[in-house]
């Protein structure tokens, strides 16, 4: 059994395809979409109140928005034109503006050319569209664009590293006295390491977080200019960016500082 099944079009044949489908219980929920306003929500109201009379409990919704959709299993298409007067089911079927197709969506563009050429080896399939040279295009920018990123990060964890190396560096020097008695009156290695660690932690981790800051502000304006100005291009929510990027962040900021702390006072750490 499905959990959701839409059907797109409420006409008739939509209508029925939809109610033989709930009464052979193979969906959960079935979605009837249309673009005409009232129609699928009244006919997917009636067939969802007749399911007790039909005994089958498959939830039917109609509407004319596709968002309800989103998670189906199944996508049965039944929207077409209607046949006009003296047309026969041959004449309307060399006019339906559906023609049989199938769309898939890749996780990894790198595999296009791949599934495409195995996909034109299948029987029935006549032609396999998925505009190569757009596809190398893309996956080589966004190769350079991962290098070169990869590049700059590892350039500013050095930068951040060198500066949290000398700021520690520069207070083990201030407090060399402190350091000193403490291990003449018998304090471990681990005790006088912790202060400077979490003063490395801490840095790295505010260092982070302000990048953080901004990270959200530049990208946040930079989605809704582009949404206004090319509606068209689907980007990627905030949220789903934002949050693995920000914890690599914030660990990364201090993993750093943690890491320029044990640089800085290594030397210290053998007497």
């Amino acid at each position: 059994m499905f959990t959701k099944i839409t059907v797109v079009g409420a006409g008739n044949v939509g209508a029925t395809a939809a109610q033989r489908l709930a009464e052979k219980d193979l969906a959960r929920t079935i979605v009837m979409v249309d673009v005409v306003e009232g129609v699928p929500q009244g006919k997917g109201l009636d067939q969802w109140q007749s399911g007790p009379v039909e005994g089958y409990d498959t939830r039917i919704v109609g509407t004319n928005d596709y968002d309800a959709a989103a998670g189906s299993e199944l996508f049965v298409v039944t929207a077409g034109i209607a046949r006009k007067p003296g047309m026969s089911r041959d004449d309307l079927v060399k006019t339906n503006p559906l023609p049989d197709s199938v769309e898939l969506q890749l996780t990894d563009p790198v595999l296009a050319p791949t599934v495409a050429q195995a996909v034109s080896r299948q029987p029935g399939v006549s032609e396999v569209t998925y505009g190569g040279q757009v596809v190398d295009r893309v996956v080589a920018l966004s190769r350079s664009v991962r290098l070169v990123a990869g590049l700059l990060i590892a350039f500013l964890a050095g930068v951040a590293l060198i500066v949290v190396v000398n700021t520690i560096r520069l207070t083990v020097i201030a407090r060399r006295q402190e350091i000193e008695i403490m291990h003449l009156v018998g304090a471990t290695r681990w005790f006088i390491r912790w202060p400077f660690l979490i003063e490395g932690f801490l840095q790295g981790a505010a260092a982070a977080g302000g990048a953080v800051i901004v990270l959200v502000l530049v990208y946040a304006l930079g989605v809704a200019r582009l949404g206004a100005s090319l509606p068209f291009l689907p980007l990627v929510g905030m949220r789903e960016v934002l949050e693995p990027v920000a914890a690599a962040v914030l660990l990364g900021g201090a993993g750093v500082g943690v890491l320029g702390s044990m640089i800085a006072i290594r030397r210290f750490l053998a007497t």
